[in-house]
């Protein structure tokens, strides 16, 4: 599936349920984005650990959503 992020950000499918989104220079940071589990994590990570966000996405469209969010949290850090 393709979702929508930032032009010049790549984004890697690893397995069927996890997505890593990296930003483009001058920006730098990562965020893997964990569809089975339904969150994001700073970084990029194969295994499990801590989400960014408390937000429950379910409903029609919730995996655009959650992609949404985890871009808008890696701009928000990686321009600081």
């Amino acid at each position: 599936m393709k979702y929508e992020i930032p032009e010049g950000w790549t984004s890697e499918q690893l397995g069927t349920d996890t997505l890593v989104i990296s930003t483009s220079p001058p920006m730098s940071g990562s965020v893997t984005v964990d569809f089975a589990r339904r969150g994001f994590r700073s970084g990029c990570y194969t295994t499990t650990g801590r989400f960014v966000t408390d937000t429950l996405y379910q409903g029609r469209g919730w995996r655009q959503r959650l992609v949404a969010d985890a871009v808008k949290y890696l701009a928000r850090t990686s321009a600081s």
